[in-house]
C-alpha cells in the first residue's frame, strides 16, 4: 500500500511570479512539499527556485500568455504584479492580465486560483496599485467554475524582500536617523512570507471551503510605523534609532518630481497615497479559520538569512578579487546552473563598487576571513594577483573549500614545489588553476583529433599572444612589479596560448627565448620563445604592448601535412590541403550560459562547473594541478633560458599558410528556399583614411551593400569631403566602450575626454543627470549613458542610417537581467536621434530574444552572432520575426571575432551563417584591399614590440 501512495500523481502548482521575492520562496516550499511546479515568469533566472527548465514558461500580462503553461495545472497561484505608479499599466498587468490568466486557467482546466492582492485594494484607493488590485479582485469574484481566493496580506517580510520592506531595513541601516512619514502613526500589519505561504497552501488544501472568499492576513494587532522600524533597528542592530518627523505632503511632492524624471527612490508615491488612507484589517478570525498562527514581530524583522534560507538556490562560490577577470567570473557564477554568487572580497571599495553598481547583488567583504564567515561558500574562486594566490588557496582548503585560482598560480618557481605539499597536506580537496582556453570545446575538439593523428603529422606551429595593456613608462599597474605578478607579458597573458601548446604536446625537448622591455623596467614588455618537440618546432610571441588589441588575440596555428589548425578564443579552423574549411565555433556547443560566446566564454563557464561539481562529490582528481604546475615550470624554464635584447634575432624556420584563393567552406550546404542575404562590412578596425580610399574604389560597392563604423570614423569621414556612402548605407556601433573602457580602466581619462571632444562631454553631463539620479552614485551605468550620449554627438541629429548598440553594454544588460537599463538606452538613441534606426549588437541570441518580449520601445535592428552551426540561431530568428509587430525589424547575423580565412569563406558561403537573417556582417579580412592596408599597417605594429622580426603570415 505504501508504495501504491508514492507513486500518486503530484499536484500541479503554477506559479506567477515565481523570479519575485514571494513568487520564489513559495517555489522552494512548494517544491518541498511535493507539488509539481511549474512557472510563468517575464524572463528566466539562475538559481534559486530550483525548477527544471522545463516547467518554466515565459510571457508577459496582459496579452503574452503562453497557453501551454497552463496545461495540466490543478492550481493557479498568482504572484506576479504591477507595482509602479502608472495606472495604465497598472490596469494593463494588474486587471486585464489577471483577468486573461484566469480566463485561460479555467479552459485549460485549472480548478483553483489563488490571488495575491494587498491590504490597500479598496475602491476608492489612492494609489494605481491599490485601485487595480480591488478591481481585479472584483473581476475573479465574477469568475465561475473556479475556485476562487483571495488573499490580502498585509506588509510581507523576510530576508531577500525586493519590496518596501526591504527599503524600510536598508533605511534603517544607512541612515543614523530615520525619517518617520506623517509622524509614524500609520499601522503596519507585517506577516512573515514564509507563514503567508503556509496560508497558500492551507487554501489550496481547503479550496473549495474558501471559493470567492477574500482572506486578510497580517498581524492582528497592527504596530504604528514608527514602533516597527524601530523593532527592525533593534532586531538588526541591537538598539532603537533617533527619529524626525516628516509631513507627508512635502515627501510626496518630492517624489512625484523624482518619477516625473524617471529617478526611483525608496518610497514612491503610491507608498505615500497608501499611508494616507490606510486602514487596519480585521485579521484574526481569518487566520483562525485557516489554523494559522504568525510568528513573533522579532522573527518577521530578523536578518537572519539562515531562517530563510532558500533550497535548491545552487553551490554557493565565494570570489575574491573584483577586478577585470573577477568581473568575468562574477558574472559567469551569477547566471550558472547549481551555482550562486556567495560574497565577493575585495579591499578596493572602488572594485566592489564597480561591480555593485553594474547590478551585482552579491554580500561584499574586505578580506577572505570575512567573507567565509559571512557567507556559507562551499567553493572559492581566486582572481587576485599573483602573489596573494598561495597564502590565499591555503586558508582555503585548511576549510575544506574547493578552489579555482587564476593563472599564474606562482610567481616564483619555488612555489611550486609548495603548492605540492600541500595538495599532499589536503588531499580530498581539489585545486584547480584557471587556464581556460584548453576548457573551450572548439579548443578541446580539435586538439583531441589532432593527438588522435586525424588531423594529419604535425610540421610545426606558431603561437600569438597580443594585447594593448602596457603601452607607456612608469605604469602603476600591479602587472609591471616582478614580485607581485612573477613577470612580464609570458606569465600575466602568453600562459593562454602557451597552456594551448602544452596540451597539445606536452613538454618540450627545449626552449630558447628572446625578451624586450619596451616600457617596463623591471618585466618583459615582448618576449618570443622557440620550442622544441621530438620531430617538429614552433614560435610563440608574445607582446602586451602592441597597438589595436584591446582585447588579447590568442592565437596558435598548428602546422600538420594534411593542412593548418587555427585555434583562438572564439573558433577552431581546420583548413585542408585542398583549400576546405572547417569550422568550430563556440556556439555551436550547449554549455549552459556563456558570457562571451566570441571570447573564450565557455571556458569560463566549463571551468567553474568543474569547481561547482567538486563542491558536491567526494571523488577528486589532482591532473588540473598537476599540469597547471608543469605548464608553470615551463614558463620559469622560459624565462631562465631566455635572453634580454634590443632587437630579436630570426629563429629561420617558417611555414606557409593554406592558399586564400582556394578556400571553400566544408559545410553541407543550405536549403535552396534561404533568401540571399545582403553583405555588410565591418570596419571599425579601419582608420578613417582607409575607409575614405576604400569607398573610392568602383568595385566597392559592387561587392558590398553597407558599411559598419564608430562614431570617431563618422565624424572623421564627415569632417572631410571624401563620405560618398548615403546615411541609409551606414551603420555606426554606439558608443566605442571597449576601447573607451580599456583607457578607463588604465586611468588615462584625459584620452577619453579628449577623444570626446567638448561637444560630446557636454552632452554626456547633460545625458547622465537623470540616470545618476537615478541610480544614486556615479556608478558603470551612469558612465555607460554619458559614453552613450557622447558617441551620438558625434553622429547629426537628421541621421537615417542604423544606430546599433555595442555588444558589451547590450549583454552586460542581459546578462544582469537588467532589460530596464537596454530599454533606457534603446530610449536615448531614439530620443537624441529620431530619424535613426535604432538597435543593438548582441553575443547572446537566446537572451536577447527573451528581453525583446519586455522591451516596448520598437527595435529596428537585431545584430547577432552566429556560426553555421550554431545552435536554436534558426529557431531564435525566426521567433524574433514573429513577434516583430512592425514588419520593419531586420536582423544581421555577425561572423564575428575570428581569424581572416573565416571571414574570406563566409562571404562566399553567406547563407550558413545568417539562418534566414537579412544580412551578413563580415570582417575586413575578405576584402583584399583593406586585408592588404591591415598588413601594411600590422607590419608596422610588429616591427615595434618585435624589432627585427617579420610578422609571420599566421599572426593575421
Amino acid at each position: 500500500m505504501g508504495d501504491l501512495f508514492s507513486q500518486h500523481t503530484p499536484k500541479a502548482m503554477l506559479i506567477t511570479g515565481a523570479a519575485g521575492f514571494i513568487g520564489s520562496r513559495l517555489a522552494n516550499l512548494a517544491l518541498m512539499r511535493g507539488y509539481s511546479v511549474r512557472t510563468l515568469t517575464r524572463s528566466n533566472w539562475n538559481g534559486s527556485p530550483a525548477v527544471p527548465a522545463d516547467q518554466r514558461s515565459f510571457g508577459i500580462l496582459p496579452e503574452r500568455i503562453p497557453p501551454q503553461a497552463l496545461q495540466g495545472v490543478d492550481v493557479v497561484v498568482h504572484c506576479a504584479a504591477y507595482v509602479e505608479t502608472d495606472e495604465a499599466q497598472a490596469t494593463a498587468v494588474n486587471v486585464e492580465g489577471t483577468k486573461r490568466l484566469a480566463q485561460m486557467a479555467l479552459e485549460a482546466g485549472v480548478k483553483t486560483f489563488i490571488f495575491l492582492s494587498s491590504q490597500s485594494a479598496k475602491p476608492d484607493a489612492l494609489s494605481a496599485y491599490g485601485k487595480t488590485k480591488y478591481r481585479a479582485e472584483q473581476a475573479l469574484l465574477t469568475q465561475e467554475g473556479l475556485n476562487v481566493i483571495i488573499l490580502r496580506p498585509g506588509l510581507v517580510t523576510g530576508s531577500g524582500s525586493r519590496g518596501l520592506f526591504q527599503r524600510m531595513s536598508g533605511m534603517v541601516d544607512r541612515l543614523p536617523m530615520l525619517p518617520l512619514l506623517g509622524g509614524g502613526k500609520s499601522i503596519v500589519q507585517p506577516i512573515h512570507v514564509d507563514d503567508l505561504c503556509e496560508a497558500i497552501f492551507r487554501s489550496d488544501e481547503r479550496a473549495s471551503e474558501f471559493k470567492n472568499r477574500i482572506l486578510s492576513l497580517g498581524h492582528p494587532q497592527g504596530i504604528s510605523l514608527a514602533d516597527f522600524l524601530q523593532t527592525i533597528a533593534v532586531a538588526r542592530l541591537g538598539r532603537r534609532r533617533p527619529v524626525v518627523s516628516v509631513p507627508l505632503w512635502p515627501a510626496q511632492l518630492g517624489a512625484g518630481f523624482a518619477e516625473t524624471l524617471g529617478i526611483s527612490l525608496p518610497i514612491n508615491t503610491g507608498n505615500l497615497k497608501a499611508l494616507k488612507v490606510v486602514e487596519k484589517m480585521e485579521t484574526e478570525a481569518d487566520m483562525a479559520e485557516l489554523n494559522l498562527t504568525l510568528r513573533p514581530l522579532e522573527q518577521m524583522v530578523s536578518d537572519d538569512e539562515s531562517a530563510d534560507e532558500q533550497p535548491g538556490s545552487g553551490v554557493p562560490i565565494l570570489l575574491v578579487g573584483a577586478g577585470r577577470i573577477g568581473l568575468v567570473h562574477a558574472l559567469t557564477i551569477s547566471r550558472l546552473d547549481g551555482a550562486s554568487l556567495g560574497g565577493i572580497v575585495d579591499p578596493n571599495a572602488r572594485a566592489k563598487g564597480l561591480l555593485q553598481g553594474m547590478g551585482l547583488s552579491a554580500r561584499m567583504f574586505d578580506s577572505l576571513d570575512e567573507g567565509l564567515a559571512g557567507t556559507s561558500a562551499r567553493a572559492v574562486v581566486i582572481a587576485t594577483p599573483p602573489s596573494t594566490h598561495l597564502r590565499l588557496a591555503r586558508t582555503c582548503l585548511e576549510r575544506g573549500l574547493p578552489v579555482m585560482i587564476e593563472k599564474p598560480l606562482a610567481v616564483q618557481e619555488s612555489q611550486l614545489s609548495e603548492y605540492e605539499l600541500l595538495a599532499q597536506e589536503f588531499p580530498a580537496v581539489p585545486v584547480f588553476a584557471g587556464y581556460v582556453m584548453p576548457r573551450n570545446p572548439q579548443v578541446s575538439g580539435p586538439l583531441e583529433q589532432l593527438r588522435a593523428g586525424q588531423l594529419g603529422r604535425v610540421r610545426g606551429f606558431v603561437g600569438v599572444t597580443l594585447l594593448s595593456l602596457i603601452q607607456e613608462k612608469d605604469s602603476k599597474r600591479w602587472e609591471v612589479n616582478q614580485s607581485i605578478s612573477g613577470g612580464g607579458a609570458l606569465i600575466n597573458s602568453g600562459g593562454h596560448v602557451l597552456s594551448m601548446i602544452h596540451t597539445a604536446f606536452g613538454e618540450p625537448i627545449s626552449v630558447e627565448g628572446q625578451s624586450l622591455k619596451l616600457y617596463s623596467s623591471e618585466v618583459e614588455d615582448s618576449i618570443v620563445l622557440n620550442l622544441t618537440y621530438d620531430g617538429f618546432k614552433g614560435t610563440h610571441y608574445c607582446s602586451w604592448s602592441i597597438n589595436g588589441h584591446a582585447r588579447q588575440e590568442n592565437r596558435l596555428v598548428i602546422f600538420t601535412d594534411a593542412g593548418e589548425l587555427i585555434l583562438t578564443g572564439s573558433v577552431g579552423v581546420f583548413v585542408s590541403k585542398n583549400g576546405e574549411v572547417d569550422i568550430d565555433h563556440q556556439v555551436d556547443f550547449d554549455v549552459g550560459f556563456n558570457l562571451a560566446p566570441d571570447y573564450a566564454g565557455a571556458g569560463f563557464t566549463n571551468e567553474l562547473k568543474v569547481l561547482r561539481d567538486a563542491a558536491l562529490t567526494e571523488n577528486h582528481s589532482s591532473t588540473n594541478l598537476e599540469d597547471a604546475l608543469q605548464l608553470e615550470r615551463l614558463i620559469f624554464t622560459s624565462y631562465k633560458n631566455s635572453v634580454e635584447t634590443k632587437s630579436f634575432k630570426p629563429d629561420g624556420d617558417s611555414f606557409s599558410s593554406a592558399p586564400s584563393e582556394s578556400l571553400k567552406f566544408g559545410g553541407s550546404g543550405v536549403p535552396g528556399n534561404v533568401k540571399q542575404a545582403g553583405r555588410i562590412l565591418d570596419l571599425r578596425d579601419s582608420s578613417a583614411a582607409e575607409i575614405a580610399a576604400h569607398w573610392e574604389r568602383p568595385e566597392t560597392h559592387e561587392r558590398w551593400g553597407e558599411y559598419l563604423i564608430a562614431p570617431a570614423q563618422f565624424a572623421k569621414l564627415s569632417r572631410s569631403s571624401s563620405r560618398s556612402v548615403p546615411d541609409q548605407n551606414l551603420r555606426i556601433t554606439v558608443p566605442d566602450f571597449l576601447n573607451q573602457s580599456r583607457l578607463l580602466s588604465t586611468g588615462r581619462f584625459v584620452e577619453v575626454l579628449k577623444q570626446m571632444g567638448v561637444g560630446g562631454v557636454a552632452k554626456a553631463i547633460r545625458e547622465t543627470g537623470p540616470t545618476l539620479a537615478r541610480e544614486r552614485s556615479l556608478n558603470f551605468w551612469v558612465a555607460a549613458t554619458g559614453m552613450l550620449a557622447s558617441a551620438l554627438h558625434s553622429v547629426p541629429v537628421d541621421f537615417r542610417g542604423t544606430l546599433l548598440l555595442h555588444t558589451y553594454l547590450t549583454d552586460l544588460a542581459l546578462t544582469l537581467r537588467q532589460v530596464g537599463k537596454l530599454q533606457r538606452m534603446l530610449a536615448m538613441c531614439r530620443r537624441l536621434r529620431p530619424q535613426a534606426r535604432i538597435g543593438f549588437h548582441t553575443n547572446q541570441a537566446a537572451e536577447a530574444l527573451e528581453a525583446m518580449q519586455m522591451i516596448s520601445e520598437p527595435v529596428d535592428e537585431v545584430s547577432a552572432l552566429t556560426s553555421p552551426r550554431a545552435l536554436h540561431i534558426p529557431e531564435i530568428f525566426a521567433e524574433l520575426r514573429r513577434m516583430d509587430k512592425t514588419g520593419k525589424m531586420r536582423l544581421t547575423a555577425e561572423v564575428g571575432l575570428a581569424p581572416a580565412i573565416v571571414h574570406q569563406v563566409a562571404y562566399d558561403a553567406a547563407q550558413e551563417w545568417t539562418h534566414g537573417a537579412d544580412a551578413l556582417l563580415i570582417g575586413t579580412g575578405a576584402d583584399a584591399f583593406l586585408a592588404e592596408q591591415r598588413r601594411m599597417w600590422f607590419d608596422q605594429e610588429w616591427s615595434k614590440v618585435f624589432p627585427g622580426l617579420s610578422v609571420p603570415n599566421s599572426a593575421l
